[in-house]
């Protein structure tokens, strides 16, 4: 049931914002219970295909991007992928969009992504403040690819890298990021994708120097924290 009525929204039988049967008249129409429909209901809402409206009932809804790329980082994460493989996928997603952005853009895109550095220089010392600059940034380097798929992959991958780390956890660190950064600006403004490839490694590298040594300090936290938690147990038994 919840597969025939996702392949009506897909192919546009049923249009976004257009109000759907009733569950009894679903449950009529599939000769199946009213739980069922009420299942199969619950399973689209969850995909954001349809939305309840309360007292007017249930309608077609379309996914935004934000929607689709919250679904995707959390198939990631609950996927339990070793953080290597995500690092490397985003490395490689960046490596693809490259080879488009290098060629498509513009004069306004490197403006736009010149300004992005400039607020980033002042938020050096911010380090929150940083890290939602910098988010847009590689979003906006997605979006000058020209393909929206590449701009979705990229964002929920970044979504799930900063859930592992708390980007550019050091001053210092954050003036690494700001010189690739340039480099990026630089190879996209001369068209060179050899430069341009160069950089984003020299940028990935950064990030997963960062995580091994978040990783790291995870471990070493969790160590500390044990002899004194066994105390506690043996005091209390």
């Amino acid at each position: 049931v919840q597969a025939d009525i996702e392949n009506k929204i897909h192919l546009g039988i049923w249009k976004e914002n257009e109000q759907i049967p009733s569950e009894r008249i679903l449950a009529e129409q599939y000769g199946v219970s009213r739980t069922v429909i009420r299942d199969a209901l619950k399973g689209l809402a969850g995909k954001n295909l349809i939305v309840n409206r309360i007292g007017k009932g249930n309608y077609v809804s379309r996914p935004q991007e934000a929607d689709v790329v919250d679904l995707m980082g959390s198939a990631i994460e609950w996927s339990n992928i070793p953080v290597p493989q995500i690092i490397n996928a985003r490395e490689d997603m960046e490596l693809l969009i490259a080879k488009y952005s290098v060629y498509m853009i513009t004069e306004t895109g490197i403006s736009h992504l010149e300004e992005l550095i400039q607020q980033m220089d002042h938020a050096i010392y911010d380090m929150g403040k940083f890290s939602v600059l910098d988010g847009q940034f590689h979003m906006y380097f997605a979006q000058t690819s020209g393909n929206q798929v590449l701009k979705i992959f990229e964002r929920a991958l970044n979504m799930v890298v900063d859930r592992k780390i708390i980007y550019g956890g050091t001053v210092k660190t954050r003036q690494n990021a700001q010189v690739e950064h340039r480099m990026m600006v630089r190879a996209l403004e001369e068209h060179s994708l050899s430069d341009l490839q160069i950089a984003i490694k020299r940028h990935i590298a950064c990030i997963r120097a960062q995580i091994f040594q978040s990783e790291k300090w995870k471990t070493e936290s969790a160590k500390k924290r044990m002899p004194k938690e066994e105390r506690n147990y043996k005091t209390t038994v």
